[in-house]
């Protein structure tokens, strides 16, 4: 379901052009509960062109136990409203707060989040503020030594609209370079109210444990 969804679906919008997102992804150990993450990632219409958003988030996870782990944090964005026509750029700045609930079968690994968010979005025309929570799941399983193939699904409820407003679908590998070191490939299909779009991802994630080594 995951693979065919979005194959089977074509859209006549100029947003079908397939896109590229790039992502820089840590997480930094700062004790045995807690971790600070931060991510940057820049998204372009076309192939490496046509530029269309970049993101920025920095929040605090906290480890409530083996399966379940809380987060929260903030996010400023910056994104063009058309694709190849004029516009204003629409800055956003959010607010959101996470619950991750993992789990495993053998050697498949299930991840489910629920996201909270709270925005304000403005342009030169308007200010908005909008509440919304997502729902999404991860399936990993590992297909060789250092990598993993992953499946995802995450549906955005606007909670002031009333309306469900996005869904995006996706799959791709990470690739173990080292201890510290991923890369991950994929492919992300995003179903908007009146909009679809294709993305590659790039993207690099690092993981270090900043905590005090004792003998």
């Amino acid at each position: 379901m995951f693979l065919l969804i979005p194959m089977l679906i074509k859209s006549q919008h100029l947003k079908n052009q397939l896109g590229t997102c790039y992502m820089f992804n840590t997480t930094h150990e700062i004790s045995e509960s807690f971790s600070l993450k931060n991510s940057a990632h820049i998204r372009f219409f076309e192939l490496a062109q046509v530029y269309q958003q970049e993101i920025y988030r920095v929040g605090l996870f906290y480890n409530v136990n083996e399966h379940l782990n809380i987060t929260g944090g903030m996010v400023y964005s910056v994104k063009e409203d058309n694709y190849k026509k004029p516009s204003n750029k629409t800055y956003e700045y959010r607010y959101y707060e996470d619950f991750n609930w993992k789990t495993s079968f053998n050697n498949l690994r299930i991840n489910s989040r629920i996201r909270l968010e709270h925005s304000i979005n403005n342009n030169e025309i308007s200010e908005k503020f909008n509440h919304r929570i997502r729902f999404g799941a991860t399936l990993q399983y590992p297909i060789l030594k250092n990598t993993t193939l992953y499946l995802f699904d995450e549906v955005f409820f606007d909670v002031s609209d009333r309306v469900l407003s996005e869904n995006r679908t996706g799959f791709g590998l990470t690739n173990n370079i080292s201890e510290v070191l991923k890369f991950q490939l994929g492919y992300m299909h995003t179903h908007q109210i009146n909009t679809f779009s294709k993305r590659l991802q790039d993207g690099l994630l690092i993981n270090t444990d900043l905590r005090k080594k004792t003998s």
